[in-house]
């Protein structure tokens, strides 16, 4: 296990390097179907995880049953904001999966806000994981479903650790 790492970035450090096959780009997630992020950077012995949770990054996700694919906001800390229209039907508790990985999860929304006069309602929602607390990640190589390596993970210190209370409450997851 590595020693945790404080860094002003939203970010995982997962100790290994090119040499093991991981590559930029290779999702990471946590318990073999919570997707969290990708890999960023690879060298020697050490890569570097965005979390797709970070502030302003954005990714193609489809929430619920529908097939409409939904940009989700990074807005850190594990949380995400997306707009979709009205007419979707949504509810507290669905699931949310990676657009393209439908077996990888992603989040589950937590709250909806929705206005008669806007024609589009906002979704609110989280990781089901608190990453501040993972000790492994596993990472997923060459678009495998089934991810194969366990790897230590350091973790940032400047991730807010509401995360995992907000999912037990039900209150509502370039290059560097």
């Amino acid at each position: 296990m590595t020693g945790v790492q404080t860094c002003a970035l939203p970010i995982l450090l997962i100790d290994v390097g090119k040499d093991t096959g991981i590559a930029k780009g290779n999702r990471v997630v946590v318990d073999g179907s919570i997707v969290i992020g990708t890999v960023s950077r690879i060298n020697g012995r050490v890569g570097t995880v965005v979390l797709f949770s970070t502030h302003d990054i954005k990714t193609e996700v489809l929430i619920g049953t529908s097939t409409a694919r939904v940009i989700a906001q990074g807005r850190g800390g594990g949380n995400f904001i997306a707009k979709i229209p009205r007419e979707i039907d949504i509810h507290k508790g669905d699931i949310i999966t990676l657009s393209g990985s439908p077996t990888l999860l992603f989040a589950k929304v937590g709250v909806i806000e929705s206005n008669p006069k806007d024609p589009f309602q906002t979704i609110f929602f989280q990781n089901p994981v608190n990453v501040n607390k993972l000790s492994f990640v596993q990472v997923v190589t060459d678009n495998e479903e089934k991810p194969e390596t366990f790897t230590p993970v350091s973790k940032d210190s400047t991730l807010d650790q509401k995360v995992n209370e907000a999912t037990t409450s039900s209150a509502q997851n370039d290059e560097i």
